[in-house]
């Protein structure tokens, strides 16, 4: 009888054996798909720890904006990724996130391996509670082509205006809508 109990704890201890490896196996298959799909983001992919550190990331963060080897990756402020003139607004933004749930969405520069060249981002973030503790989860879209071509079209705009002022006559544009979008300074002087 002795020896059937020895056979049974023996049979029951190499079950929960081939428990854990399976366990194993399925939690490596599933960080190598989660992984997968961070890594696939067009953009940036961050989580941050209550300090504003990043404690997850994808390639593209590591290698494109932050340039620097995985192993050094944890704990960098992620506030030094971000362009000096703009740090203040995110650290308001990640904050808010952090501290009252709020999810947001904020256009910022981010500096490319420190600095001092940068690329436009319109970042996200969200709040995600693990054991309690606060996390900042969020994506960032590189939005400098936007930006850039925003940047042409205002000063465009400001050349037409400044060269349509100074024409004598008077000079007027409406749109489809026949709402007033240009006058030049001849056409409201005639005007009144």
């Amino acid at each position: 009888q002795s020896y059937m109990h020895g056979a049974w704890s023996l049979l029951k201890q190499r079950r929960a054996e081939q428990g854990l490896k399976e366990t194993s196996v399925a939690m490596q298959k599933e960080q190598a798909l989660s992984k997968a799909i961070i890594d696939s983001i067009p953009g940036t992919f961050y989580m941050l720890d209550s300090r504003g550190c990043y404690v997850r990331w994808n390639s593209y963060l590591r290698d494109i904006i932050v340039g620097k080897p995985e192993e050094q990756m944890a704990g960098i402020m992620a506030l030094s990724t971000i362009h000096p003139d703009d740090q203040e607004l995110i650290r308001l933004k990640i904050d808010n996130v952090l501290a009252n749930g709020k999810e947001e969405v904020v256009e910022g520069r981010v500096l490319i391996h420190g600095g001092p060249d940068f690329r436009w981002m319109l970042m996200t973030g969200r709040q995600m509670m693990v054991d309690g503790v606060p996390y900042l989860v969020g994506t960032g879209i590189d939005i400098t082509d936007r930006k850039v071509a925003e940047g042409a079209l205002k000063g465009s705009k400001e050349y037409l205006s400044k060269i349509i002022d100074t024409v004598a006559d008077p000079v007027f544009v409406k749109d489809a809508e026949h709402r007033w979008v240009l006058a030049n300074k001849a056409f409201c002087d005639f005007m009144g």
